[in-house]
């Protein structure tokens, strides 16, 4: 990536040399970088808005990705957190650390630090959704929703995609790739700022994973991972697309691919005991895991195991939230009438009777929905329906 010096980007951007210097203090310029007593920026940013002067909120109000924009060492990587020169950076590395190494309690005292107002407010709401989650704290995941919520009715087009990448990240974790809006679905990042493309990377291809493509899944992975391998650092995002490029591959019966992808994964996050990416994918992949991992690192996946079996259970609870919340979007009209008259004890063939729809179209209809609502049988549907 190309940088610009602040006394070039005001020139560029046709302001103050110390109005720059103060937004990137302030953090309302992502990926700035302090360099001695001076700031370099990316080149592809566009001029921020000034809220003092305009009261309104900056254009970029975080990266909208899990990973923190400062790439983490190999080795040590809490070492960073003394280098941030700026609070809200700072405390959204420390949150996105904490989150990894399963330590949801303290991700979330980080967030309920931080203030609406900052450049890495949207990616640490993101992180508290996740690890709230991940914890059965629903109450703080609704609170944290509606605050995102209330941000972007007043905030432009590009903070309103970032926040729904973010929401969207929590829908097909949910496994409800119906709430995600279309423009995700399609992979199409041409409005999104560039820091946040690899995480829409991530976001697509979790997409694809949810629909079952796992060719188009490892194609993608696999061109993300060629990008974004650095020799002594990586992100977040690296570990998860290393996991579900492994994922794709034990899907589609190609084990050694899988496990050198995981592999990859394992060997830039176990050694700083980032447990939570592998412990949210462990219903997938958990034999695999257990084989590569057992020997090497068998404290950590203890802990692997162990998590996991706490979130599956806050997840489905989450889940089942969702699809109460959103029947009527996750269903097609067809599917919820369907699903009303089973709720109400009708066999599937009196379906086929009230319906006009032949059997074998009910049946296919019925399948449909197990799908959506992540069930297995008749008697489950009626939980969902009102």
């Amino acid at each position: 990536m190309e940088y610009l010096s602040a006394k070039e980007a005001s020139e560029k951007w046709g302001i103050n040399l110390r109005t720059v210097q103060r937004l990137c203090k302030e953090g309302q310029i992502p990926g700035a970088k302090k360099y001695g007593v001076g700031w370099l920026l990316p080149s592809t940013l566009q001029k921020p808005a000034d809220r003092r002067r305009t009261g309104r909120r900056t254009r970029y109000l975080g990266c909208g990705a899990v990973a923190s924009s400062v790439p983490m060492p190999k080795i040590n990587p809490d070492s960073v957190i003394d280098t941030l020169h700026t609070k809200c950076v700072c405390r959204q590395y420390e949150e996105e650390i904490s989150y990894l190494r399963g330590d949801f309690d303290r991700a979330i005292r980080c967030f309920l630090n931080s203030d609406i107002t900052e450049s890495t407010y949207l990616c640490s709401a993101l992180i508290t959704m996740e690890a709230a989650v991940n914890s059965g704290d629903y109450e703080t995941y609704a609170e944290t929703a509606d605050a995102v919520r209330s941000l972007c009715s007043v905030a432009d087009d590009v903070t309103k995609r970032i926040a729904d990448m973010n929401m969207s990240l929590l829908m097909l974790d949910a496994k409800l790739p119906e709430l995600v809006p279309v423009w995700i679905r399609d992979g199409d990042s041409s409005k999104l700022p560039p820091e946040s493309r690899h995480m829409m990377v991530y976001l697509f291809s979790k997409y694809m994973l949810t629909k079952g493509l796992y060719s188009e899944l490892v194609a993608v992975c696999r061109a993300s991972h060629i990008l974004s391998i650095r020799e002594n650092s990586f992100t977040a995002i690296d570990i998860y697309m290393g996991i579900i490029c492994a994922v794709g591959f034990h899907n589609l019966g190609l084990t050694e691919q899988r496990d050198y992808a995981l592999m990859f994964s394992a060997n830039l996050a176990l050694p700083n005991s980032f447990i939570t990416p592998f412990a949210e994918f462990f219903p997938e992949i958990g034999e695999t895991m257990e084989t590569l991992f057992n020997d090497k690192w068998p404290e950590q996946f203890k802990k692997i195991s162990e998590q996991s079996k706490r979130i599956s259970e806050f997840r489905k609870d989450f889940h089942n939230r969702l699809v109460r919340e959103n029947i009527t979007k996750i269903l097609s009209p067809q599917e919820y009438s369907v699903a009303e008259i089973i709720a109400h004890g009708s066999s599937l063939k009196n379906v086929s009777g009230k319906t006009g729809i032949s059997p074998k179209s009910v049946k296919s209809i019925v399948s449909n929905i197990y799908l959506k609502l992540n069930i297995s049988k008749k008697s489950e549907i009626a939980a969902y329906i009102v």
